[in-house]
């Protein structure tokens, strides 16, 4: 099921982008600054 989350814009173009990666463990913690995912976008 695709969920919609708002992401900070990345390029002057960007409009859409995917989630490609959680870096995080389900149930794992994380600190301040620490990547949670990775995204890919077409720009």
């Amino acid at each position: 099921m695709a969920i919609d989350i708002q992401l900070s814009k990345i390029g002057i173009s960007m409009t859409e982008g995917s989630l490609a990666e959680w870096l995080i463990a389900d149930g794992g913690h994380a600190t301040e600054g620490e990547p949670l995912f990775a995204l890919e976008t077409a720009s």
